[in-house]
């Protein structure tokens, strides 16, 4: 294995890109691939190769190096985001799933993480027919960001459906005492105090539902 040979080749196959001789390129990325460069640099080998194949309208190629790249570097933000974006296209919500886990947990930024816990929970919630799954991942949300309504909608839900109801009453307190200080108007409240009667009848509090 010899890292300059492999600079070498992913510099002439730059001069090839520039030109966009798309088949030189390949045989030059490949000769660099045969050299078999681990890590970072590897996993960016194999994404400049996913991209090449991408414009000589080779799918399937494309897909097996951004595995390639993925597998040698998985938090590698481009291959992520190019897998990430094939599976949304072929409906391959498992996969996307997948893929956004590795994001949040190659994360401890709050606020890069806090989204992608979010966006796990509704995937298992609304595209993998799974709800249960992605509680863990809504939990640990809003561990981060206790009072953020787009955590506490969607965890409400699942608490309500687990039958979970004084966990799920105060999250939707949560979301209305969130709705007020933004100055929600009181209709855009009222499905949160609907839902609060229901669970209150749930439970058998029926001078709570009614005032709900």
């Amino acid at each position: 294995r010899d890292p300059n040979n492999v600079r070498a080749l992913t510099g002439l196959a730059r001069m090839h890109e520039r030109t966009k001789d798309w088949d030189k390129c390949r045989e030059v990325l490949g000769r660099a691939a045969a050299l078999s460069p681990a890590g970072a640099a590897g996993a960016e080998l194999y994404f400049r190769m996913a991209k090449v194949e991408e414009k000589l309208g080779n799918a399937t190629g494309a897909r097996d190096a951004l595995t390639r790249a993925l597998s040698l570097d998985p938090t590698h933000a481009e291959a992520l985001a190019a897998a990430e974006a094939a599976a949304r296209a072929a409906g391959d919500w498992m996969e996307v799933a997948r893929l956004v886990h590795v994001k949040a947990s190659s994360t401890t930024d709050v606020e890069a993480q806090f989204p992608l816990l979010v966006e796990l929970g509704l995937l298992y919630m609304q595209k993998l027919g799974h709800a249960e799954g992605g509680l863990p991942f809504l939990e640990q949300a809003l561990r981060l960001k206790p009072s953020d309504p787009s955590v506490l909608g969607p965890l409400a839900d699942l608490y309500i459906a687990a039958k979970r109801f004084g966990e799920a009453e105060q999250l939707i307190k949560g979301l209305i005492e969130a709705g007020q200080k933004a100055k929600k108007k009181p209709k855009d409240l009222a499905p949160f105090h609907h839902k609060l009667g229901m669970l209150a009848e749930a439970r058998g509090d029926l001078p709570a539902a009614t005032l709900a």
